[in-house]
C-alpha cells in the first residue's frame, strides 16, 4: 500500500510553484499553513460553531491582522480556495480525534485538499 502524501508536502510544492519560494522558505510557510488549518478546526470544536476570521483571532488571542496574514499565506498556497475553511472542515470531520496530537499539522493527508 502506498504511503499517503502529507498535506505539508503539497503546500510546500504549491508555494515553490506559485510563489517561486525557496525550498526552505516554502517548508517553513507550509508548517505555518498546516498549523493554522489545525488551529481553525480546534477553534471550531471549542466554540461549537465554525469560526469567522475574527472569531479565530479572538479564540487564539491574536490580532485580526495576524489572522488576516495567516489567511493570505494560505491563499498563496491555494489560490483557487476562497478560505481555509473547506480544508479545515474536512480535517475536522476526518481527524477530529487527532486535533490535539502535536504531530497532526504535519501528518494531515493531502487528500484533505482534494475537491
Amino acid at each position: 500500500m502506498k504511503k499517503p502524501v502529507p498535506l505539508a508536502a503539497v503546500v510546500t510544492q504549491n508555494l515553490m510553484t506559485h510563489e517561486d519560494m525557496s525550498l526552505m522558505r516554502a517548508t517553513v510557510n507550509a508548517g505555518k499553513i498546516c498549523t493554522m488549518i489545525v488551529c481553525l478546526a480546534i477553534a471550531a470544536r471549542e466554540l461549537g460553531h465554525w469560526p469567522s476570521q475574527a472569531d479565530y483571532a479572538d479564540y487564539w488571542k491574536q490580532s485580526l491582522r495576524s489572522a488576516q496574514r495567516e489567511w493570505a499565506l494560505f491563499h498563496r498556497a491555494f489560490p483557487d480556495e476562497k478560505s481555509p475553511d473547506r480544508i479545515a472542515q474536512r480535517l475536522f470531520a476526518e481527524m477530529s480525534a487527532r486535533l490535539d496530537d502535536p504531530k497532526t499539522p504535519l501528518a494531515m493527508p493531502a487528500e484533505l485538499a482534494a475537491a
